[in-house]
């Protein structure tokens, strides 16, 4: 399986396109996730996504962010190897998303 990388303005559109079939996950700390997430986001830590699977569907498309697009890259990878489809991640992060 692999991993989609969408720009700011992709996932933007993307994410006003498909509101009802995707589900946004923020894999920064709680701390930075409470400075600042996007709308509807749920805040699981990189590090902690291993042990929280369960909160995660399976029949949603999966669209990880974080900062600058790192963590997200790794986390997407993460879960392309549990065996998740449409998984996608922001390059750039929060912060292309905000220029």
């Amino acid at each position: 399986m692999s991993i989609q990388t969408l720009s700011a303005s992709e996932a933007q559109s993307f994410i006003n396109q498909n509101w009802n079939d995707i589900f946004l996950l923020d894999v920064r700390t709680p701390m930075e996730y409470e400075q600042g997430h996007l709308e509807g986001a749920t805040n699981i830590h990189v590090q902690s996504l291993p042990s929280s699977l369960e909160q995660i569907p399976n029949n949603k498309k999966i669209i990880c962010y974080c900062l600058h697009g790192i963590r997200s890259h790794d986390a997407a990878e993460y879960l392309s190897s549990q065996n998740y489809e449409n998984v996608y991640h922001i390059q750039g992060g929060l912060a292309a998303m905000s220029k």
